[in-house]
């Protein structure tokens, strides 16, 4: 079974495009330029589109008995259009052979106008996706999604106590979602949500915001645990984690839509 890797970004461009190079445990997968799809706003932190806004508006009350709405999703639309997605497809070796992992995502060139020690103009990104799924639940993501929720459901049926039904509901980890499993601090401070990003020039190891641009050399290390990752539906995902749904069935829509394409290329 292989896993697939969902990277997306952000990039605004003074001369020349951001290089981006990613790697897993040291071993190098990809290097690349980021070329923007549009001019990006940089007050617009949103990964999500104003399509999905909207959707998500009206889809709030789709399952109570007098607000059957249903709309139907065009998943097409859902990320935002600024989005740069990347997607690469990881052999289950590199992740079944030990249990720890780091994935490191570099930016290795960007460009400024620096004078005199100041700088007005450079080239950023943002990283606002990044997700590490088993590719055998994006092909069949609605068979997986199903035996989530009956399980889930199974599940908080035997909390018998007021503690164990709290417990049951607490914040919990986004299952293959990198970014939020690497925002919470600690068990204390879930909830918030920051990154640590490393800087090549200061040397520095500085928390920042999801989806808050860089422009200096540096790179971002997403630690991550075998478990976490796993294709199985066992009481330990409830206790531990949770499952974003709609971007999990988005991104399923994705990797079809990329492997369609790669299949007619």
């Amino acid at each position: 079974m292989s896993y697939v890797l969902f990277l997306g970004f952000k990039s605004i461009v003074y001369k020349e495009p951001a290089i981006i190079r990613i790697s897993l445990d040291n071993v190098f997968i990809d290097e690349f330029s980021l070329i923007p799809n549009s001019s990006c706003d940089v007050k617009d932190y949103y990964y999500k589109s104003e399509y999905f806004r909207r959707w998500s508006d009206k889809n709030s009350l789709a399952d109570h008995p007098y607000y059957k709405k249903n709309i139907p999703a065009d998943f097409s639309k859902f990320f935002h259009e600024d989005i740069i997605f990347k997607i690469f497809e990881l052999d289950e070796k590199f992740i079944k052979e030990k249990q720890k992992h780091n994935l490191v995502i570099e930016l290795i060139d960007s460009d400024n106008n620096f004078t005199n020690g100041f700088i007005t103009k450079s080239t950023m990104i943002s990283l606002d996706l990044a997700y590490l799924i088993p590719k055998s639940i994006l092909l069949k993501f609605d068979i997986y999604n199903n035996n989530y929720i009956n399980n889930k459901k199974e599940y908080r049926s035997k909390h018998l106590t007021i503690d164990s039904i709290k417990n049951s509901y607490k914040t919990k980890l986004t299952q293959f979602d990198l970014l939020k499993n690497n925002s919470f601090e600690n068990e204390e401070k879930q909830g918030t949500y920051c990154l640590k990003w490393y800087s090549n020039v200061s040397k520095d190891k500085t928390s920042i915001s999801l989806h808050e641009w860089r422009g200096d050399k540096g790179y971002f290390d997403l630690s991550f645990d075998t478990d976490w990752i796993n294709d199985n539906i066992d009481t330990n995902n409830f206790k531990k984690y949770i499952l974003n749904e709609t971007d999990l069935k988005v991104l399923s829509y994705k990797y079809n839509e990329y492997e369609n394409k790669r299949n007619f290329n």
